[in-house]
């Protein structure tokens, strides 16, 4: 039997079946689709039901699965060193440098403040990190001069071991213990202006009347055995707090003056 032939349609040539361009007139021909055996259409449905079983498969994986979620503030899942216990004692630590440094700190694992300077014009920057290596908190992040004495390792899981400083001019950080800073007897009102730590001495507290004229940001923490923030404002701010009643030390950010007075039970 002969191969099979077709009719170009340009010349009227037979040519070979398979043809897709003429041998006799050189025109490209349409090649018409040929007949899908039976076996190939099988083939195809099976292919294309098991891919629908796949994809079916894959999103009932995902619909079971957990949801990712973000994780939880620090201040949220754990919880600080008990600073109702005895104030710790030891010598202040003093670093000094200029420009941006690393430096290391020796201090024992124990609740602390630093008071933290700058001399300078541009972007200032200050982060603790631990012991064992990662970053703890941003302590400070301003503009130009800063003075102000900050918290830190008041949370159990916080031991600063080094501190990591970007700046355009000369800089101070000294650690001290919680016995260096101020104190309010309650009943009693303490005021400052910046960033500023103090203790609560004396009764127990029960409610903080708090007044602050920041041009940025006013915040104010209270640690016991828990930390809460009390205030969380932009600008001028006058309020009531309610405070825990093992409240010891407070806590103040601000760009101006402050005044806190704390009532007793």
């Amino acid at each position: 039997m002969g191969a099979a032939t077709k009719t170009c349609p340009h010349c009227y040539s037979e040519i070979d079946a398979r043809a897709t361009i003429c041998p006799r007139c050189r025109s490209r021909l349409e090649r018409k689709p040929g007949r899908v055996s039976d076996r190939k259409i099988g083939l195809y449905i099976i292919l294309a039901v098991a891919v629908l079983f796949l994809c079916i498969s894959i999103f009932s994986g995902a619909s079971d699965s957990p949801s990712p979620t973000r994780r939880p503030a620090a201040s949220a899942t754990r919880r600080p060193v008990a600073t109702s216990r005895p104030v710790e004692s030891f010598s202040p630590i003093a670093l000094r440098g200029s420009g941006d440094s690393v430096v290391d700190v020796d201090k024992p694992d124990d609740p602390a403040v630093a008071r933290i300077t700058h001399r300078g014009s541009s972007n200032f920057a200050v982060w603790n990190h631990h012991v064992s290596g990662g970053e703890i908190d941003l302590l400070v992040n301003t503009i130009g001069a800063y003075d102000g004495l900050l918290p830190i390792d008041f949370l159990s899981s916080e031991h600063t071991g080094r501190f990591e400083v970007t700046a355009d001019g000369s800089w101070t950080i000294t650690v001290s213990p919680l016995s260096s800073i101020r104190s309010v007897s309650i009943p009693g009102s303490i005021d400052g202006r910046g960033d500023d730590v103090f203790r609560l001495i004396g009764g127990v507290p029960d409610t903080a009347s708090i007044d602050g004229r920041s041009e940025g940001n006013f915040v104010v923490y209270a640690y016991g055995q828990s930390r809460d923030l009390l205030v969380n404002e932009i600008g001028e701010y006058s309020g009531q707090a309610l405070l825990d009643s093992d409240t010891v030390v407070m806590s103040v950010l601000s760009e101006g003056p402050w005044t806190i007075a704390i009532t007793s039970r």
